[in-house]
């Protein structure tokens, strides 16, 4: 398919499914010039259009694309004065589904930082080999640090710093996805991203599944797994609440509008099934 009808046929499956808006495109364009074709990108847009939509459901409640998208800039600058990370820095993360995986996402594609996504059931060992060369972990607190790689744990404080006065433009950095290293050490091969390579995929789904914009999504897959990435990427182009699983397994997935919803609930479109 020639480049010329890639968009056009992303242009039409954008306006079936209520994404594409002439007044967006300042945004969007300002968006890819400064962190290019990166999550980072897809969750400035987000906010852009919809601030006040929930990005986030997970299990310390909701956020918004706004709240997300600030809190990701602030975490930006934090991570760069107190652990001197910058463009072509590797950031390595090993975080379950909630907001702090999506954050450190989106503060790495701020500052071009390359991005490692670490298994969490990978073992002591296997998280020593995974960070190997990173300059810093992001990790939650359930996870054991390995020796000689500085650990992030409280990105809530990080990102409660003043928000940087100016951005400048970045060229992305790579994104890792590991194996699972069940038989020796996990293998990746960092990629980096695209707006042609992901605008392919990302029409054939909204066509294939028949999403629309705005409708909340599960996300049952763990973000470090592509699928699960995918995911909860294409929910953000889309400006769809994410309900993360570990939120999900107690309750309803997201609330309709009568206050009460769940898995079955025609208000909630899961990408994926648990």
């Amino acid at each position: 398919m020639s480049t010329a009808t890639l968009l056009a046929h992303a242009a039409k499956a954008g306006l079936d499914a209520g994404l594409v808006r002439p007044q967006h495109l300042g945004a969007v364009l300002r968006a890819l010039r400064t962190t290019g074709a990166t999550p980072a990108t897809l969750l400035r847009i987000a906010a852009a259009h919809h601030p006040d939509t929930p990005g986030v459901l997970d299990d310390d409640g909701a956020i918004t694309f706004a709240e997300l998208d600030d809190a990701a800039a602030r975490l930006a600058g934090g991570l760069t004065s107190e652990y001197g990370i910058r463009p072509q820095s590797t950031i390595a993360v090993l975080c379950r589904n909630h907001r702090d995986f999506v954050l450190a996402t989106a503060a790495a594609g701020r500052l071009g930082a390359n991005l490692v996504y670490l298994n969490t059931e990978f073992g002591p060992p296997q998280v020593a080999a995974a960070c190997a060369g990173a300059d810093a972990l992001v990790a939650d607190a359930e996870f054991p640090a390995p020796d000689g790689v500085p650990v992030v744990r409280d990105l809530a404080a990080l990102a409660a710093r003043p928000r940087p006065a100016r951005e400048a433009r970045v060229r992305p950095g790579r994104i890792t996805l590991l194996t699972s290293g069940t038989t020796g050490t996990p293998k990746g091969a960092p990629r980096t991203p695209t707006a042609m390579g992901m605008l392919g995929p990302a029409v054939t789904l909204i066509e294939r599944a028949g999403l629309r914009a705005g409708e909340p999504a599960l996300i049952a897959p763990p973000l470090f797994h592509g699928l699960g990435l995918a995911t909860w990427a294409l929910a953000v182009l889309l400006r769809s609440p994410s309900s993360c699983a570990a939120a999900s397994t107690r309750g309803p997935c997201w609330p309709t509008s009568s206050g009460t919803g769940s898995r079955s609930s025609p208000r909630c479109r899961s990408c994926c099934t648990a």
